[in-house]
């Protein structure tokens, strides 16, 4: 008996069983700002999930569902991206113009300073000969005449010469905030590439169900039903990827053809002399172009606002 008793206490306790685990609801998720990013960082590739979820055993509409919920969530990403960097993408242009302005500016000022420049130097020219040939006669005065034609002449030089130190200055400074603009705009645009890649992918992978079940699957909450209907609206997210990849191609094809108006100077490249009008028209022409883009994938957000409202 005590021999029974003394075994018994020697078995630890048996732990109350673990209750199933419950399946979130997805339409009951909250998602912020914070949490979509969290989220965005550390997701499975669809061929991951797609096998997990193969090697669940799980119904063909409790796939769909999941299926859905990361399409949901990515299009709520893809929403926060735009919503954030939207206007910042909108800035970049506006900046680019300034600068289209800028060189514009510095095109008709040069122009104007070397004209005054030149015609100063012409007249100082002139005075200073002037006051050379009458020496003889007018002495002292001529001599005057002379000095004052030479100032005028060098006050002719120094306008010239201004002008170019300030061309050259404000060139340079053009040419680096483009660069740094375009690497900036390329940056955003790659991260919202990946996100409509994703959410491309997805859709794919959801289209490859039976519509009849498909339609079965959407009476499962609001948030599968909005996203079976974006991913049966068509190419939307294909169409948008097209128009990410298009605007990219700008910019770099941009950048490449910025060698055919800059040159190398001892100081760093510079723009050559007289193209800055037409270097201006280039980049109004990339600015309306990279606008008309962003119209395109804000079409994308609403569509997609549309069909996944968040909460």
């Amino acid at each position: 008996m005590i021999a029974e008793q003394s075994a018994n206490k020697s078995q630890p306790p048996r732990l109350p069983t673990k209750p199933p685990k419950q399946e979130s609801d997805s339409d009951n998720e909250i998602l912020d700002g914070s949490s979509l990013l969290s989220w965005w960082k550390t997701k499975k590739s669809w061929d991951t999930l797609c096998e997990d979820l193969r090697l669940t055993g799980k119904g063909e509409t409790k796939i769909i569902r999941i299926k859905a919920g990361q399409l949901y969530k990515a299009a709520q990403v893809y929403i926060l991206l735009l919503s954030e960097h939207g206007s910042t993408l909108k800035e970049y242009t506006s900046e680019l113009l300034c600068i289209a302005d800028n060189l514009d500016k510095v095109s008709k000022g040069t122009k104007i300073a070397g004209i005054t420049g030149g015609a100063t130097t012409v007249a100082g020219g002139v005075a200073a000969a002037a006051g050379v040939i009458l020496s003889p006669f007018t002495l002292g005065a001529s001599l005057a005449l002379t000095v004052v034609g030479v100032g005028v002449a060098a006050a002719g030089g120094v306008t010239g010469a201004s002008a170019a130190i300030a061309n050259k200055v404000n060139l340079s400074q053009d040419n680096k905030k483009i660069e740094q603009i375009f690497q900036e705009y390329t940056d955003l645009m790659v991260g919202i590439e990946d996100c409509l890649k994703f959410i491309n992918e997805g859709m794919e992978t959801l289209r490859q169900h039976d519509l009849s079940i498909l339609s079965e699957a959407r009476k499962e909450s609001v948030r599968v039903a909005g996203v079976i209907e974006l991913a049966a609206t068509g190419g939307a997210s294909a169409k948008a990827i097209e128009t990410n990849s298009r605007v990219c191609g700008l910019i770099q094809g941009f950048a490449l053809g910025m060698d055919f108006y800059y040159t190398q100077g001892k100081d760093g490249q510079k723009l050559k002399k007289g193209l800055e009008s037409k270097f201006a028209k280039k980049i109004r022409k990339l600015a309306d172009d990279l606008n008309d883009g962003l119209k395109e994938l804000m079409q994308i957000k609403d569509l997609f606002i549309e069909h996944c409202p968040g909460e």
